[in-house]
């Protein structure tokens, strides 16, 4: 409906209100809350209801509150958005099949798992000076630092100990 056949917020009541169709409801609502900027609270207290009143008679319009917009907009606008969302996912991942299986399989493969012993608290840690190949050593503290930044060298260093103890024992 026009916002013009619509009474303005300072006559409105909840007599008035109610005596509006849902769509002008809903009209009149999302063009305070525009024009106000202020709450669906503030909108509801103005009319003289309560914000779950006001809900209540949105529901019944057949329309629910989104927050991204600030306004209240149709069930059926939101469940077909919601659709057309899900289809464009699916057909997202079946475009991309192939790389996301490639991802997983990667991932799957050069999944780091740690001993348990490395978070054994009974255990203590010891110094110990070690001649280590420089480039070896390179390789192994950029690899850390880029891929796994948030793990200590120390319990990096003993789980590669660990793997070979286990691959030569």
């Amino acid at each position: 409906m026009e916002n013009t056949t619509i009474e303005q917020s300072s006559n409105m009541n909840e007599i008035k209100f109610r005596k509006l169709s849902s769509g002008e409801q809903v009209t009149w609502v999302n063009q305070r809350l525009q024009d106000t900027g202020n709450k669906v609270e503030e909108v509801a207290k103005e009319i003289g209801i309560s914000s779950s009143s006001l809900s209540s008679l949105m529901k019944e319009g057949r329309c629910r509150f989104s927050r991204a917009m600030k306004q209240y907009v149709s069930i059926e606008e939101v469940q077909q958005s919601k659709k057309a969302n899900q289809e464009e996912f699916i057909n997202y991942l079946l475009d991309n099949a192939d790389i996301i299986q490639r991802i997983i399989d990667e991932s799957s493969s050069k999944q780091l798992i740690f001993d348990a012993s490395i978070y054994q608290t009974d255990d203590t840690f010891m110094s110990k000076t070690v001649k280590i190949k420089t480039n070896t050593y390179n390789e192994f503290q950029t690899l850390l630092k880029d891929k796994f930044p948030h793990f200590r060298y120390q319990d990096m260093l003993t789980q590669a100990i660990i793997d070979f103890i286990k691959k030569y024992k």
